[in-house]
């Protein structure tokens, strides 16, 4: 349904990607206009995955894309030139892939921390009204089985280059919250999946290896136990928080974080419920648990709850069952039609030359 009467106008970084995605597309059935900023670069994934999210925006003329690297200071100051009057800004681009960020962390500074300092720096120049950007749970490191983590946990012992940089791009936030008083919101996202998932992150990779008839690694010999959030209940939250209005006047404050966490289940628990949805078993090999990987985390999500009307009720057997559906029935479809696009153009093109 279009909210007309609110139309705004949107700066949505990461675009094509997983979250960003889904965010784009919920504002464009709202009716606001969204200028998307996406590189359409996948180090970790193919880029292809990253073109079908963008081909479901190519009909709307709400929508207009600028294909530039958040960590061109240049490119980014031209962004307030070519679109002007910005209401709203939504911060998700980033190097997301933690157990990569050791073998480039050039990579994941350029993109996680450069791109933010742009991003902060279009932000307190412009007139627009909110920034809200990515956090993760990476920034509170391991937790201890039991621990339920809380928004006021000390996060000074990250266990990867990647939570390290969003711990940096907090401390940046802070600093221009403090000094241009503008409203920022901060959101530590749990292990997030759903349609249109990254193929690094967990269930993705579990779902094509079963269906590639290929075993599954179980880190941790199989302890592994999360708070998992699946992508609706993320992106219902994150369009209230757009609109609630900032009553803070003391600037002196620690901007708002909020943690993102859905239900609290055993990763053994969410590989029945893909063997259930794919009505297929899996071949499991348990392994140790990778350097720079976490096995416990257990978000208290009532903060943003309270404040924000955050609602993770989609219970892991219902999100599952999403997502394998639309691997299924659309991921392996899409993808294979994309391929066969890109080989028979490339074989045009070899062919014209």
């Amino acid at each position: 349904m279009k909210d007309l009467k609110n139309k705004k106008i949107f700066l949505v970084t990461g675009s094509a990607g997983f979250v960003g995605y889904h965010v784009t597309k919920r504002l464009l059935e709202l009716g606001h206009i969204v200028h998307g900023i996406d590189l359409m670069t996948a180090s970790y994934y193919d880029p292809l995955l990253k073109e079908a999210r963008l081909n479901v925006f190519k009909n709307s003329s709400n929508y207009i894309h600028h294909k530039i690297d958040l960590a061109n200071t240049a490119a980014v100051k031209k962004i307030q030139t070519d679109v002007g009057n910005i209401d709203i800004i939504i911060h998700l681009a980033a190097q997301g892939c933690v157990l990569r960020s050791f073998e480039f962390p050039h990579e994941y500074v350029q993109d996680n921390i450069v791109s933010f300092q742009n991003i902060l720096e279009l932000y307190s120049s412009n007139k627009s009204k909110k920034l809200i950007y990515a956090s993760s749970s990476s920034v509170y490191g391991q937790s201890k089985e039991g621990d339920i983590i809380k928004e006021d946990k000390k996060n000074d012992l990250p266990v990867s280059i990647y939570g390290a940089s969003k711990i940096a791009n907090e401390v940046m936030a802070q600093a221009y919250y403090s000094y241009y008083k503008k409203p920022i919101t901060g959101i530590r996202f749990f292990k997030v999946y759903g349609p249109w998932a990254r193929p690094d992150t967990v269930f993705f990779k579990f779902v094509d290896q079963i269906y590639n008839n290929k075993p599954i690694k179980l880190h941790n010999f199989g302890k592994i136990k999360h708070s998992f959030t699946y992508i609706d209940d993320v992106v219902d939250c994150l369009i209230k928080t757009t609109t609630s209005i900032e009553t803070r006047n003391d600037f002196s404050l620690r901007h708002p974080i909020y943690n993102f966490g859905g239900p609290h289940v055993l990763l053994e628990d969410c590989v029945k419920a893909i063997e259930k949805a794919m009505n297929k078993k899996a071949r499991k090999e348990h392994v140790a648990l990778p350097d720079g990987d976490r096995w416990y985390t257990f978000a208290d999500s009532s903060l943003a709850e309270r404040d924000l009307e955050f609602n993770p009720n989609t219970s892991i057997t219902m999100g599952i069952k999403n997502f394998v559906e639309w691997y299924l029935t659309d991921y392996v479809h899409i993808i294979n039609n994309l391929k066969k696009s890109k080989y028979s153009n490339s074989a045009l093109k070899n062919k014209i030359k």
